[in-house]
């Protein structure tokens, strides 16, 4: 039997970590295979496995820097925590307690939740291209729609996409500023001071990508989000997105970013169904598939 210990210094650190009936915790009792108890100003961790004590430590200390920073402890970051912990990562968790990148109609703050989400959004903020790309439940969209919110709010660009509440979108679509159009809708135009977000862009054709990134004009931005392991084309028609994929990378003031399971911010399970489906794949090995690969 290992056993280490882990000193308490603030109280509303400690319940923060520990969450309702202590489910945080017990997350990590169960994962690690230890067992953590209170005593007094200290957390006592122990287990058989001397590694397993060793990792359920450096999470827990992991947590309650979050904490200190005021992050919100929940499961699906303590789960991230472990990951991180159990791949030799840890030392990149300070990096999770990000900037807020805006505050929906409700005051809910929203800012990347995974190192996977943290590149994207700086992607976005540095680049006039982003293409996103993962599976669902990464925060592909939801992020971009974030980030054209923010760009809206500092005036960086005069138009967007809907990203706000109801009554608030409902104004701003009236006054011109937000618009939703369907993509065979931009042949021929140029956008100006945009913020532009093609959504499911798996589907696209290659045509119908390269018309679409030629619409960018002055002071605009371009977020393509996608899911490569959905697309619905015949099998021989190439996608739109692997494509660009291929095509532009390494092009200056373009970025890629690839989201795994890893930075799924759904319900454990999803990330759980994603890998499964990715095993048997490789498990059924290299299958024909006309249309191009990046």
């Amino acid at each position: 039997m290992t056993e280490q210990s882990i000193s308490l210094e603030r109280l509303e650190e400690t319940i923060n970590v520990f969450g309702s009936f202590d489910e945080n915790i017990r997350i990590i009792e169960g994962e690690m295979e230890v067992s953590v108890v209170s005593r007094d100003s200290m957390l006592k961790v122990s287990g058989e496995n001397a590694e397993n004590v060793m990792y359920a430590v450096k999470a827990i200390e992991a947590l309650m820097s979050l904490s200190s920073r005021g992050e919100a402890i929940n499961e699906q970051n303590v789960r991230y925590i472990i990951q991180l912990v159990r791949s030799g990562n840890e030392s990149q968790i300070s990096q999770l307690a990000g900037d807020v990148l805006c505050v929906t109609a409700k005051g809910r703050p929203i800012k990347a939740k995974t190192l996977g989400q943290k590149k994207y959004v700086e992607a976005i903020k540095k680049n006039v291209v982003t293409l996103g790309i993962g599976p669902a439940g990464t925060g592909k969209t939801y992020l971009a729609v974030a980030a054209a919110g923010a760009a809206f709010r500092a005036q960086e660009v005069n138009r967007i996409n809907p990203t706000l509440g109801a009554e608030t979108y409902n104004k701003y679509l009236e006054r011109g500023n937000i618009e939703v159009a369907p993509l065979a809708y931009m042949r021929g135009r140029t956008l100006d001071d945009s913020f532009i977000i093609l959504d499911e862009a798996q589907n696209t054709s290659r045509e119908q990508m390269k018309m679409f990134l030629t619409r960018l004009g002055f002071g605009s931005k371009i977020v393509i989000t996608g899911d490569i392991t959905q697309i619905d084309l015949p099998a021989d028609k190439v996608s739109g997105l692997r494509e660009a994929m291929r095509v532009l990378k390494g092009v200056e003031d373009i970025s890629i970013c690839r989201l795994t399971e890893s930075d799924v911010v759904r319900h454990v399970l999803v990330q759980r169904i994603i890998k499964a489906y990715e095993e048997d794949e490789e498990r059924r090995g290299p299958k024909k598939d006309r249309r191009e690969r990046p």
